[in-house]
C-alpha cells in the first residue's frame, strides 16, 4: 500500500460538511500537519473532540482512493460518516444503535465508516477486503463500509429481506 508522494486524497465529512483535499505523505513519511488536519475532519462531531488518527488508517483510505481514481486522475470523494468517537459518544451510540461495539476502534482513532461518492458500495467493500489489512465491515442497508487497523477480519450485516440495499451515491456540496 505504498502512497506516491503528493497523491491527493479527497475526504468529505457528511455531518460537518468539511472537506480535506491534499497529500498526506512526504519523502519522510506521513506529513504531521496533514495528519492533524485529517484528524480534525474525522473528529467526534457530537462532542467536537479530536484524536490523532492512526496514519495506517489514512494509508488505507489512500489505497482505496488510488484504486478508484478516475481515468483523468481525479481522486474520488471519500465520504466520512464516523471517524473518531469519544468514549461517551460511543457508549451513547451503543445504547441506541445496532452494531456499535462497546470497545470500538473508533475510540482509538483506528476506524472509520465511509462510502465513496459515485462508486457502488459492493465494489468499495470488495477492494477493502482485497487489501487484507485490518477489519472490514459491510453495511449495505446503511450505505457504508467500516474499515479499521485492527486485526484482519470481515463481517457483513445483510440487507433486510425484501429490501434493496441502500446505495448512497450523492454528490457532496
Amino acid at each position: 500500500m505504498v502512497n506516491p508522494i503528493g497523491q491527493p486524497l479527497v475526504l468529505y465529512n457528511v455531518h460537518t460538511h468539511e472537506r480535506f483535499v491534499g497529500g498526506y505523505r512526504g519523502e519522510r513519511g506521513p506529513i504531521k500537519r496533514q495528519i492533524q488536519a485529517i484528524s480534525g475532519l474525522m473528529r467526534d462531531h457530537h462532542r467536537n473532540e479530536i484524536m490523532l488518527v492512526d496514519p495506517g488508517l489514512i494509508e488505507l483510505l489512500g489505497a482505496l482512493s488510488r484504486h478508484f481514481t478516475g481515468p483523468k486522475k481525479q481522486p474520488p470523494v471519500i465520504c466520512i460518516l464516523s471517524g473518531y468517537r469519544s468514549p461517551e459518544t460511543n457508549a451513547s451510540l451503543a445504547k441506541t444503535g445496532e452494531g456499535v461495539a462497546v470497545d470500538s476502534l473508533h475510540m482509538q482513532g483506528r476506524a472509520v465508516d465511509i462510502y465513496i461518492e459515485g462508486v457502488p458500495l459492493a465494489l468499495v467493500h470488495a477492494e477493502a477486503v482485497a487489501l487484507k489489512v485490518g477489519g472490514v465491515g459491510y453495511y449495505p442497508q446503511n450505505g457504508f463500509i467500516h474499515i479499521d487497523t485492527g486485526r484482519v477480519r470481515y463481517w457483513q450485516r445483510p440487507a433486510p429481506i425484501g429490501n434493496a440495499p441502500l446505495n448512497i451515491a450523492t454528490k457532496s456540496p
